[in-house]
């Protein structure tokens, strides 16, 4: 997006405009799996983590990693 705009406004799955009027109003959440293995000690595969972000639609400000 970049830049101040006048309005924020997010659009659903469902297609719908959601309004985003002050900080905290909406956040939006996204699960990704990382390109990272992990492994134990021997070299044996133990599985590849997931990166879960949630952001803050109205300053786009990080609000937590997991």
């Amino acid at each position: 997006m970049g830049g101040r705009q006048d309005f924020h406004s997010v659009k659903t799955r469902e297609g719908k405009d959601l309004s985003v009027d002050y900080s905290n109003d909406v956040w939006q959440c996204d699960h990704t799996r990382t390109g990272v293995l992990v492994v134990d000690q021997h070299g044996e595969f133990l599985s590849r983590p997931w990166l879960t972000t949630l952001i803050d639609t109205y300053s786009r400000c990080i609000m937590g990693i997991i």
